[in-house]
């Protein structure tokens, strides 16, 4: 299901891509884009079956861009892979200044991000885990954890129900 004024945008040089697995949904006004520009990788994402994003949704990709199966994407989410400018030549003006990379974004299956969580180049969300709402998450995320916060931060796991890493 692709809702009202959703938008799938591939744009740049070939190969860019937009991979639907079946069953899902994507919400209104939700804005899926991968791009490439010369002579930088190309855009991807890539949904898996039954990935259910909801409304004012923005997934961004100048990289890769992965959802697993059956993760549920809140309103108002921000997701991109790439799209960062490097910081060391103050001398010359940020859009003149070559990209940096740092891996993209995978989301492993039946995880949860909650309303306006903020995912940037560089996430790996593991398996079962939970972003709450507003947290803004640039590094690794542990399966069956919960994180929260900005910058984010480890919370509980759900598994033991410990609220500090490392405690049994």
């Amino acid at each position: 299901i692709i809702d009202d004024y959703a938008v799938l945008d591939g744009k740049g040089f070939w190969p860019v891509s937009i991979d639907i697995g079946p069953d899902c949904i994507i919400g209104r006004i939700t804005v899926l884009s991968c791009k490439q520009q010369m002579d930088e990788p190309s855009g991807q994402i890539a949904l898996q079956r039954q990935v259910n994003i909801s409304v004012n949704c923005t997934l961004l990709s100048e990289t890769s861009l992965t959802i697993g199966e059956k993760v549920l994407i809140a309103g108002h989410c921000y997701i991109i892979a790439g799209g960062n400018h490097g910081l060391d030549r103050p001398d010359i003006p940020i859009l003149d200044r070559p990209m940096v990379h740092k891996g993209g974004v995978a989301i492993a299956s039946g995880s949860w991000l909650g309303a306006s969580a903020v995912l940037l180049d560089g996430t790996r969300v593991g398996q079962n885990a939970v972003v709450a709402a507003g947290a803004v998450v640039s590094g690794p995320v542990e399966e069956c954890t919960i994180v929260g916060g900005v910058p984010a931060r480890f919370l509980r796991d759900m598994r033991t129900g410990t609220k500090t890493p490392g405690e049994g």
